[in-house]
């Protein structure tokens, strides 16, 4: 038996199907994004990695550790800090928070908060990943 476009289109339709396909599309653009701000800012262009780093927050993914890196280069390295702390305290998974450690001591080093190199436990306790 031969399907027809309709039938094989049929399970696309499905409420289930289409949140899921939604989902998975709003990740893809937000890594997008993302990529696309980390480029911007590692060749200097400030003003297009910050317009950059706003599509992951615009659907609702986290821009960072991008976004805290950019504040670094633009001098405002308390801002960073919070930034990173914040998500690094956040952050569940082990593999995920390893992802946050380079940027995590960048900034910590380099906003002279040599105590709090280490990432702090999810939940803002032990100090190991």
């Amino acid at each position: 038996m031969i399907e027809s476009g309709a039938v094989r289109c049929a399970g696309a339709r499905h409420p289930t199907n289409r949140a899921r396909s939604q989902s998975v599309n709003q990740r893809a653009a937000a890594a997008a994004f993302y990529q696309q701000a980390k480029v911007f800012r590692l060749k200097g262009e400030f003003v297009a990695a910050e317009e950059a780093y706003r599509g992951p927050s615009q659907l609702r993914l986290e821009p960072q550790p991008g976004l805290a890196l950019l504040r670094l280069v633009q001098g405002r390295s308390d801002v960073a800090a919070t930034a990173i702390r914040r998500v690094a305290s956040t952050t569940v998974g082990r593999l995920k928070r390893m992802t946050l450690l380079p940027a995590h001591i960048e900034i910590m080093l380099a906003a002279g908060h040599v105590q709090d190199v280490r990432l702090p436990r999810a939940g803002g306790h032990c100090p190991e990943l």
